[in-house]
């Protein structure tokens, strides 16, 4: 039987207090998975089985890069602290058998300069990774890290994680799953869903009611994220009046 590992990393206090939140939320639906946080800071021990300190931080996004090549496991489940889980992942887990890593699209479709092959192959959002652990996997994260540092280097102000590794997962060699958004679901973006909800992604006040609120109708929805409210629209459900729509556009309220 392959060893299974949940990992986070949290950096500072905001990311220590959501990894507690979300690893709350991950029991219920991956019940006895041992859960590893890595981390320089202090936290309730009895959340996590093992918490490894960080004696310094790469900064950035280059933390979880690296923290992914030391550990031992045979799969690994990687969550950003800013996750909310809210539906079965064993189904994810169940496609390393074929796959070396299954990794959601992100949001928006978006390409770092575009490179070769352009933008018929879009980012991925990282926030929620499932790896097989294998050779192929670390050269493949040694590549993302090393990308990571380069585009780092030109400038340092932004966020390079999802641009470098898109560009060491078209480099590499490993078999890759796309998952559906269902396990990634990036709320704060217009989206859609058509099954259960099985991650949030994103910082907002009560995500076990916006978990609830999306997972209400389980057919085919659309939802959006306004003003700080989710607002979510079933299958064959009215549309809001133009002039609500309009209003909406342009930051004005109902």
């Amino acid at each position: 039987m392959p060893t299974r590992v949940a990992v986070y990393v949290a950096t500072t206090p905001r990311h220590l207090a959501e990894a507690e939140a979300s690893v709350t939320s991950l029991r219920p639906h991956l019940p006895g998975i041992p859960v590893t946080l890595f981390t320089q800071l202090t936290p309730r021990l009895d959340l996590f089985d093992t918490v490894v300190p960080l004696a310094k931080t790469l900064g950035a996004s280059a933390d979880k890069i690296e923290r992914l090549l030391g550990l031992e496991a045979s799969e690994i489940l990687f969550l950003d602290t800013d996750t909310y889980v809210c539906g079965l992942l064993t189904p994810g887990f169940d496609l390393l058998a074929r796959f070396d890593l299954a990794v959601a699209r992100a949001a928006i479709t978006a390409t770092y300069e575009v490179p070769p092959p352009g933008d018929a192959f879009p980012e991925f959002n990282t926030g929620v990774l499932f790896l097989r652990n294998s050779s192929r996997l670390h050269a493949f994260l040694h590549r993302w890290l090393k990308l990571h540092a380069q585009l780092r280097d030109r400038d340092p102000h932004r966020v390079y994680d999802q641009p470098a590794f898109r560009q060491a997962l078209w480099e590499s060699e490993l078999s890759v799953h796309t998952l559906p958004p269902e396990y990634n679901c990036r709320f704060i973006f217009p989206g859609f869903a058509s099954g259960p909800v099985r991650v949030l992604h994103g910082r907002a006040p009560h995500l076990p009611a916006i978990a609830e609120e999306l997972n209400r109708h389980p057919g085919k929805r659309v939802h959006t994220w306004h003003d700080g409210h989710l607002h979510v629209y079933p299958e064959l459900a009215p549309l809001p009046p133009l002039w609500i729509r309009l209003g909406r556009r342009l930051g004005l309220r109902d």
